[in-house]
């Protein structure tokens, strides 16, 4: 189960459309709830879309696998990323990378530099030194750029989630739909 967080028109919904057409060769519109697609013969992989209220946090840090974190280069980090990555910490902390997106935004290359350095050691000094942070520097056809896109979904499937023990002591159920 990977989630994929962040605040408003940061860009979660483009990198599911992305990761997705990557895995399918398909393009999806609206995404509404989770969308599992098989990754290879004997891994799928379920993309939730985490909103910004604190209840959905919650309920979907218990279940995650994997968290994207996705910050918008122009904004930098928001209250909404701090307290995913406090709720993650009282959950177990699973695997978390983060995604920079946005990067467009800056015209010169210099300040585009500075500003992926310093997002970095922000990242780091809140997830640990070495979290994996990835760089979506554009758009082209409503989608991130192919090469960004596939480097992400190769890490995205390597990955080997590691086992909770917060998961192992406290019991849990995935619904995807209620009738």
């Amino acid at each position: 189960v990977v989630v994929v967080q962040g605040s408003q028109q940061c860009g979660k919904s483009t990198i599911i459309r992305s990761l997705i057409k990557h895995y399918t060769n398909y393009k999806i519109g609206d995404i509404k709830g989770s969308i599992t697609v098989r990754t290879s013969k004997k891994q799928r992989v379920t993309f939730f879309e985490c909103p910004s209220n604190i209840g959905a946090m919650i309920d979907l840090a218990k279940i995650a696998d994997l968290a994207l974190v996705v910050i918008d280069a122009s904004v930098g980090f928001e209250m909404e990323t701090f307290e995913f990555l406090t709720i993650l910490q009282t959950h177990g902390f699973p695997s978390v990378m983060g995604v920079l997106t946005h990067l467009d935004y800056y015209k010169q290359n210099k300040n585009q530099q500075k500003a992926k350095k310093r997002m970095k050691k922000r990242f780091w000094k809140e997830v640990y030194d070495g979290a994996k942070l990835f760089y979506l520097s554009g758009i082209k056809y409503e989608m991130y750029f192919k090469n960004e896109i596939k480097n992400l979904a190769r890490f995205i499937s390597i990955i080997k989630p590691k086992p909770l023990e917060w998961k192992s002591h406290h019991s849990y159920i995935l619904s995807d739909r209620y009738d």
